[in-house]
């Protein structure tokens, strides 16, 4: 729940009846940060955080089990209060573990902390988000050359054409596009 809303007084549309808008603790977040050197299962040893939203964490770390560098996706504790948002959130990393193309990253598993935070383990990639290189590129004064745009654009689009034959894709957006070196 955005924190503009919470606590707001309402009416339910479908029955009149008043509703309210309810507050989230931002406690329980607190608790999924992870430092350098800590572990998570006894088998992630945490490396670095790499990035943080209102959706959670996500930590760049070594699966010690595989012996390869991974990306562990943390969702806030919050958005996960009931079983079925939990079963909605494992049903898609179910899909995107099935998930097989050039251009999108690769889901390795769905696991519970032995604290009970859900999380993703997934393929990590060294560079930058597109947001990062427009940001860059607007302080600099200058365009993303024409050519590269329009690279962009058909990898996005070709990832987006193979993953809609399962799963609409309902966050796509420059912050979650990673462009590589």
């Amino acid at each position: 729940v955005p924190a503009i809303v919470q606590g707001k007084k309402s009416v339910c549309f479908h029955c009149g009846n008043p509703i309210v808008a309810p507050v989230v603790e931002t406690d329980s977040l607190l608790s999924v940060q992870f430092k350098p050197g800590e572990r998570v299962d006894d088998r992630y040893l945490i490396l670095e955080i790499v990035g943080k939203g209102g959706m959670g964490f996500v930590f760049k770390a070594k699966d010690e089990l595989l012996d390869e560098i991974v990306a562990l996706k943390f969702l806030h504790p919050n958005l996960l209060r009931t079983p079925k948002a939990a079963q909605l959130f494992i049903k898609e990393a179910q899909i995107a573990r099935r998930l097989r193309h050039e251009n999108i990253v690769a889901v390795h598993d769905v696991d519970w902390t032995n604290e009970g935070f859900l999380f993703l383990s997934m393929e990590f990639l060294e560079g930058q988000s597109l947001r990062n290189l427009i940001r860059k590129h607007r302080i600099e004064r200058k365009y993303i050359p024409v050519r590269i745009a329009v690279e962009f654009t058909l990898q996005i689009l070709s990832a987006l054409e193979y993953a809609h034959r399962w799963v609409t894709h309902r966050d796509l957006k420059p912050e979650n596009v990673m462009v590589l070196p």
